[in-house]
C-alpha cells in the first residue's frame, strides 16, 4: 500500500496565517468594522437612485442631500408626533396603575382571602418598579435611541461616512479598490458587483417588510379600538429597521399606551404583538429575504442571531448583507474561481 504525502508550501502557510491574522484584526474592531459595511450598505441603497437622477441631469449632490434631508426630517416630524403623546400616555398610565391594583385586590379577596396580604405586597413593590421605570422612559429615551447604534459617535460616523461615499461617483467602488491589494482587485470589485445587487434588493426587502408589519399593527389596532393606532403601527413599521428587536420596542410602547385604557385591551394587544412577532420570525422575514435576497430561510435566521451575538443591533443590522456577501464568496469558492 503506497503512502500518500502531503505537502504544504511556505507560500501557503503564510496566506494561512494572513487569513487567520485579517480575521483577529477584524473581530478585535469588529464595531468600527460594522460601522463601515453599514455605512456602504446604505450608500449602497441611495447609489440606485443618484444614478437614476444623474441621468435625469439632476446633481448627485443635489439627490443624496434631498435624501438624507427627507430622512431626517421625517424622523424629526415623527419624533415631534409621538414623544407628547407617550409622555401624556405615560402619566395617565401612572395615574390610573394605583386603581388598576385595587381592583385587582378585590378580584383577589373574593378569591382566596388568605393570600391576599402577600398578593397585596408583591403587586405594591410591582407597581413602585413601574412607576420608577415609567419616570425613567422620558428622562433616558435619547440615550436609548442612540444606545440602538452602539452610541453617538457611531451613528455620526455612519451617516457621515455613508454620505461621503453617496456624494462622490463610484464611490464605494473607489473606496474598495484603495483597500484590496492589486492582485486580487478584480476578483473583489466583480464579487462587490454582484453582493451590492443583493444589498440593494435587502434594502428593498427591509422596506417591505415595515410596511407590511406596519399595515398588520396598524389593522389589529384599529379593530381592537386602540387609541393612536396609526401612530403606533408607523412606530411599528420604522422599528422594523431593527430585526426581531424592533418588533419588541414598538409592541410594548403599544401595549403600555393601551393599557391606559384597559388592562384586558393591553393583554389583547400583547396577544398581537405576540402573534405578529412569530408570523415575522418565522415566515415573512425568511420567505421574503429568500425571493429577494436569495438566503435561504435558515441561513437569515441563524446570520441574525450570529450577528446579534457578535454586534447587538448593529450586528443584527448588517448580518444579512454580510451573509449575501459570505455566499457569493462560498459559491466562488466552490466554483475555483480564487486561487486556493
Amino acid at each position: 500500500m503506497e503512502k500518500r504525502t502531503i505537502e504544504i508550501s511556505w507560500p501557503t502557510i503564510f496566506r494561512i496565517l494572513l487569513v487567520f491574522l485579517l480575521i483577529v484584526f477584524l473581530y478585535a474592531v469588529r464595531d468600527i468594522a460594522a460601522i463601515l459595511f453599514l455605512a456602504l450598505v446604505i450608500a449602497s441603497a441611495i447609489d440606485p437612485l443618484a444614478q437614476w437622477f444623474e441621468k435625469k441631469g439632476v446633481s448627485r449632490i443635489f439627490t443624496v442631500l434631498a435624501v438624507y434631508l427627507t430622512a431626517f426630517g421625517f424622523i424629526g416630524f415623527l419624533v415631534y408626533l409621538i414623544v407628547p403623546v407617550l409622555l401624556m400616555e405615560i402619566r395617565e398610565l401612572s395615574a390610573v396603575m394605583p386603581a388598576y391594583v385595587e381592583k385587582i385586590n378585590s378580584f383577589i379577596r373574593t378569591i382566596q382571602p388568605a393570600t391576599e396580604q402577600n398578593l397585596t405586597e408583591t403587586l405594591k413593590g410591582f407597581l413602585r418598579q413601574l412607576e420608577g421605570s415609567l419616570g425613567l422612559v422620558a428622562s433616558n429615551s435619547l440615550e436609548a435611541v442612540i444606545a440602538v447604534f452602539g452610541g453617538i459617535t457611531s451613528l455620526v460616523l455612519t451617516v457621515v461616512i455613508s454620505f461621503y461615499l453617496s456624494i462622490q461617483p463610484r464611490g464605494i467602488d473607489n473606496f474598495l479598490r484603495a483597500l484590496t491589494p492589486l492582485h486580487y482587485e478584480e476578483y473583489v470589485m466583480d464579487l462587490w458587483t454582484r453582493s451590492k445587487r443583493k444589498i440593494g434588493r435587502w434594502a428593498q426587502g427591509q422596506l417591505l417588510l415595515g410596511f407590511v408589519v406596519g399595515v398588520a399593527v396598524y389593522i389589529g389596532l384599529l379593530l381592537l379600538g386602540v387609541k393612536y393606532a396609526l401612530v403606533l403601527a408607523i412606530i411599528a413599521g420604522i422599528a422594523e429597521l431593527m430585526p426581531i428587536v424592533g418588533v419588541l420596542i414598538s409592541g410594548t410602547i403599544a401595549v403600555l399606551l393601551a393599557a391606559v385604557q384597559d388592562l384586558f385591551l393591553g393583554a389583547m394587544v400583547l396577544l398581537l404583538f405576540v402573534i405578529i412577532q412569530q408570523f415575522e420570525n418565522h415566515v415573512i422575514v425568511p420567505q421574503v429575504m429568500r425571493k429577494i435576497v436569495g438566503l435561504s430561510p435558515v441561513v437569515v435566521i441563524l446570520s441574525l442571531l450570529i450577528g446579534f451575538r457578535l454586534g447587538g443591533i448593529l450586528g443584527m443590522l448588517i448580518s444579512v448583507p454580510v451573509a449575501a456577501m459570505l455566499g457569493e464568496f462560498w459559491s466562488d469558492f466552490e466554483k475555483r474561481k480564487i486561487e486556493a
